[in-house]
């Protein structure tokens, strides 16, 4: 499938979101700088030749298969944390070659970032004993190793590029950030197209190490009276100019209402003064755009769930946007153009949906020519095991593209899966719906352009127009070298009436075969192979040594626990008869309590087999 997202969030925050992932919980509005090793998709990479997946998380446990520097494994979602030779990781559950072991997380690639000069151009990061191992990358090929040496007890985590800085002399500064969510600390280098060294000149601000709510704030209105008590008749100790820096002492300690105006006064002190301002005109926090000298962005809260973000340079206001909030303020962060040659610096106001059924993510807005401009929000739901997510992929960031962005919806849940007795509990995000778009951002708007969902949009339409797309899947299913697809749709006609929840056969899968010329022709179908009526199945199509393996789901929130069970079905492609056969099912029944285990039926197909357009669910007429 395609990329499962993962949003923009201030760099502080990298540290609470490093737990999740080594709980492996993919949880939508973690950092992307933090989940690089899977972020837009379930797959992590090989970083080191000739790598090892075992059967079980320990280093003497059998091999069962080899993976090659570069090669994409299926993450599971599953790590244990272990030590090998001394060091700290985990291992992490994959699948390879249709088989599942566990593969040391040291030999993985820990950040894939791309450089904002030249996207073709990416750097993958891995841990060695003496430090960070580097590999640049152009156009798949490999120009060179860099070793970072480092010595401490923290290993590395990930990698953050924030391209070229005013300060930089045209070098492009990375970010890299060691530890995890129990300590952690961040450096600087920068890059001059031979080796990172060591970046010591220091930013405006630390807002990459810290962010206090009710630290130094900045006043976001021209001529604001600095009172001596908390009411709009006492009187001014100054007059406070726009951008002036003041520290809170505390915030929101009156109520109070000027004319038609209702709000809250806050404490403040300047110098040896301490006294009261109205709290809308002190911002909630302020960072400095890393492109551009002393230019100072500023966040304020406004009425009716919104926030502003400013613009001052010397004093003096250079812009303004306002913008609806997610949900609960993060902080902000400047990111560097993402690689867009159409604008200087992306900004990220970050929120944090701290409760099921929340947006997480950030807003995300530009800056270009002395303007903002929005672009679009950057988010995602978690409510129980229910995932969705709206996710912005820019030309820097893994599975980004030049020119281009790349706009993830999805829609996925977290099922617990079929494992033998003794096993530890597996479960899987299994996805209902992932399409990637492409943009163009111009003049201060995204613009669609043509892209692989549109091509495969309308290789369904063309006979199948009342279907809907859910996602598709790409390998050589039949073992002719030639890359093919499998679409799953969803039938529309009728949406919303009765008729439709009362029909079963909603759910489509079509496969189309690939040409030389880089072409797809619709080979077979079925509408009638998964019982779609008012529940919501769940599949995922794995391709195997000899064609592929569809494994439906009939569990999760939106099934019956009456009708709880796992289908996986393996077909094979048949040239005489022009379509693929089924070899092979099996059915998993999930325990009826914790205490229990468990069933698994299988049957094998040899005789009299059925081919997929003529398979079907006995429920559907």
């Amino acid at each position: 499938m395609s990329n499962s997202r993962y949003t923009y969030c201030y760099i502080l925050f990298m540290k609470n979101f490093i737990l999740l992932i080594l709980l492996s919980i993919a949880v939508s509005s973690v950092s992307q700088e933090v989940m690089q090793m899977h972020s837009y998709s379930n797959s992590i990479k090989v970083f080191y030749d000739n790598a090892n997946i075992r059967k079980k998380a320990d280093i003497n446990s059998e091999v069962i298969s080899v993976a090659k520097a570069g090669q994409q494994l299926d993450f599971l979602y599953y790590t244990k944390p272990g030590v090998v030779n001394g060091t700290k990781d985990y291992w992490y559950q994959v699948r390879i070659n249709d088989e599942v072991g566990f593969i040391w997380g040291n030999l993985l690639v820990k950040s894939e970032i791309k450089s904002t000069k030249n996207t073709n151009r990416s750097f993958l990061f891995a841990d060695s004993k003496k430090g960070i191992n580097v590999k640049v990358m152009e156009d798949k090929k490999l120009l060179k190793v860099v070793s970072i040496p480092y010595q401490d007890t923290l290993i590395f985590n990930s990698a953050m590029n924030l391209g070229v800085t005013h300060h930089s002399d045209k070098k492009e500064v990375f970010l890299f950030y060691y530890g995890d969510y129990h300590d952690s600390k961040t450096l600087f280098y920068s890059w001059d197209n031979n080796e990172f060294k060591n970046f010591n000149k220091p930013f405006e601000d630390s807002s990459f190490f810290k962010y206090k709510r009710d630290n130094v704030q900045l006043i976001t209105e021209k001529l604001v009276d600095f009172r001596q008590e908390a009411n709009s008749s006492s009187s001014v100790i100054k007059v406070l100019e726009l951008g002036k820096e003041v520290s809170i002492v505390k915030r929101r300690v009156k109520r109070d209402t000027i004319g038609d105006l209702s709000g809250l006064w806050s404490k403040i002190a300047l110098g040896k003064d301490t006294g009261y301002v109205w709290d809308p005109y002190l911002s909630i926090y302020n960072f400095y755009c890393y492109k551009v000298s002393n230019l100072c962005f500023v966040v304020s809260e406004l009425p009716n769930y919104k926030h502003s973000l400013l613009a001052i340079k010397d004093g003096k206001m250079v812009d303004t946007i306002s913008f609806n909030r997610l949900s609960n303020f993060n902080g902000a962060h400047s990111y560097g153009n993402r690689g867009l040659s159409t604008v200087e610096d992306v900004l990220g106001i970050c929120y944090s949906g701290e409760s099921c059924g929340t947006a997480g993510g950030d807003v995300l807005i530009a800056w270009n020519n002395n303007q903002f401009q929005f672009i679009e929000k950057s988010y995602g739901i978690g409510d129980g095991g229910l995932s969705s997510n709206h996710d912005l992929i820019f030309p820097t960031d893994q599975g980004g593209k030049p020119g281009v962005i790349r706009l993830n919806q999805s829609e996925s849940e977290s099922i617990d899966l079929f494992h033998e007795k003794g096993e530890k509990d597996r479960y899987e995000s299994i996805y209902d719906y992932d399409i990637t778009r492409e943009f163009v951002f111009e003049n201060g708007q995204l613009y669609e352009v043509d892209s692989e969902v549109n091509r495969m949009e309308k290789l369904l339409s063309s006979q199948f127009q009342s279907h809907k797309l859910s996602f598709y899947t790409k390998a050589d299913y039949n073992k002719d070298g030639i890359e093919d697809v499998i679409l799953y749709a969803i039938d529309t006609a009728g949406y919303m009436t009765e008729e439709y929840y009362e029909k079963s056969n909603k759910s489509l899968l079509v496969i189309a075969l690939g040409n030389k010329r880089g072409g797809y022709k619709i080979l077979t179908y079925s509408n009638k192979l998964i019982y779609h009526k008012e529940n919501r199945p769940l599949l995922q199509i794995v391709s195997t040594k000899e064609g592929f393996r569809l494994e439906l789901f009939y569990s999760g929130y939106y099934n019956e626990e009456s009708e709880q069970r796992h289908f996986y079905m393996d077909y094979k492609y048949d040239s005489k008869k022009k379509d693929f056969i089924l070899t092979k099912t099996e059915e998993f029944y999930p325990p009826s309590n914790y205490s229990a285990t468990w069933s698994k039926e299988s049957h094998s197909y040899y005789k009299n087999q059925i081919v997929f357009k003529n398979s079907y669910h006995p429920e559907i007429d």
